[in-house]
């Protein structure tokens, strides 16, 4: 009897286009090894950008662009891998859009995963409840103002002022020994910095917010982080 043949991998890239639009979505390998994640965002991601494409060709038609002589919007979405413990899986999101104007627009975000729940965590949801996080606002306060000194030679920010961590968006530091060595906070072009700016990237390492954690995420930080 002939064995049934293995089952095909779930995919990893979405593409499509119209007239109107070019859009794709790429996930990382490494993905396969966690299909309710690779699921989860491969179904929200696609969905969203058929969307985006569908919307493109109202949008040319509200503004009256000639047929033929309009530019195609564009939406890609990647995401990255990275990092992992024990129990958390984490990713970077990479968004480029264009819709017209003077520029394109991009932006970045983080995915943090439990394993162990199937399901995915906001920073907030890693610390304890009854958490002081006033120290640790400042410490990522910081961390930001140092990033744009060092950048621009200011460390002015937005109007909304510093970011706070309970709220932030972030990504795991890897390290050695299957444990996180911090959090690496995500900010994209407006959120702490202008356009021309670009996104920042800031590091908080484990030893600054261990003590706030969750009992059941602490070990997959690093204690010497």
């Amino acid at each position: 009897m002939t064995p049934p043949a293995p089952a095909a991998p779930e995919p990893l890239t979405f593409r499509t286009s119209n007239r109107y639009a070019r859009v794709s979505l790429t996930l990382p390998p490494a993905l396969q090894a966690w299909p309710a994640l690779r699921g989860a965002l491969y179904e929200s991601e696609r969905r969203s950008l058929v969307e985006f494409a569908d919307g493109a060709r109202d949008a040319h038609a509200d503004m009256g662009d000639p047929p033929g002589g309009e530019r195609p919007y564009t939406k890609t979405i990647d995401y990255a891998w990275a990092g992992e413990t024990a129990r958390l899986v984490s990713l970077k999101k990479t968004t480029y859009e264009y819709t017209g104007g003077a520029h394109p627009n991009g932006a970045i975000d983080g995915v943090i995963w439990d394993k162990a729940a199937g399901a995915r965590l906001d920073v907030k949801d890693l610390i304890r409840p009854d958490a002081d996080t006033a120290a640790l606002d400042r410490a990522l306060c910081e961390a930001v103002k140092a990033a744009k000194r060092e950048r621009t030679g200011s460390d002015a920010l937005m109007d909304g002022g510093c970011p706070t961590f309970r709220d932030g968006h972030a990504v795991l530091v890897r390290s050695a020994g299957g444990k996180a060595a911090g959090l690496r906070f995500l900010y994209s072009p407006y959120e702490v910095g202008s356009y021309a700016e670009g996104a920042y990237e800031v590091v908080l390492p484990a030893r600054v917010f261990r003590s706030a954690l969750r009992p059941e995420f602490a070990s997959e930080f690093s204690s010497a982080g």
